[in-house]
């Protein structure tokens, strides 16, 4: 069981200044690695399960959103989830056979994922590879989202571990600048594929 508390917002266009932030950590999705995901339509707002990587993830809301938490220029809702994660027994197998119910409504969603951690190294902040296994940090996450054929960009924050890091003004000011993030673009995943009517 794993347990995150995040903050995320959908858009329908691509965020320049946040995309040039991730670009001075040397990360850009001309050279991000694809990743598809298969979600079970549940119809719910608060539990989603899907398949990634021969796994199937199991994720639940453990209370209502809190409203207008403020990060800079940013309003959103922040959220407490638990995650569960099983490897499939013969994985090629139990894969192929799930992806392939039309009857579950399994939802494909392909990801193009720019992430980095932060950390607090002795009370200052530091920017990480996500692939440095933290034990507690902040991963911040910019992606481009396809379902059906339909893009759209996603941005988060996800606090992970027993420390929470603390992200001051002047870190959320050179990732946000001058971008204006609201609470009716604030939802985690199993919203929007809801919002979207699949």
């Amino acid at each position: 069981m794993y347990r995150t508390k995040e903050i995320r917002w959908f858009f329908d266009n691509d965020n320049q200044h946040i995309r040039e932030w991730f670009k001075q950590q040397n990360l850009n999705f001309d050279c991000s690695e694809e990743r598809r995901d298969l979600y079970l339509n549940t119809e719910s707002k608060s539990f989603n399960i899907k398949l990634r990587d021969n796994r199937i993830e199991i994720k639940q809301r453990e209370s209502c959103p809190v409203g207008r938490t403020n990060l800079y220029t940013a309003f959103g809702y922040s959220e407490k989830w638990m995650k569960w994660s099983f490897s499939l027994q013969d994985a090629q197998a139990e894969y192929g056979i799930l992806s392939g119910l039309e009857n579950n409504e399994w939802v494909d969603v392909t990801k193009n994922r720019l992430t980095v951690n932060v950390v607090d190294v002795n009370g200052k902040l530091e920017i990480r590879q996500t692939t440095e296994g933290e034990e507690s940090g902040c991963q911040i996450e910019y992606s481009k989202v396809t379902v059906k054929n339909k893009i759209s960009y996603t941005f988060g924050f996800e606090w992970f571990g027993k420390e929470k890091v603390f992200l001051d003004n002047a870190l959320l000011s050179a990732i946000l600048g001058d971008s204006k993030l609201t609470l009716n673009q604030s939802m985690g995943y199993a919203e929007f594929l809801k919002r979207k009517e699949l």
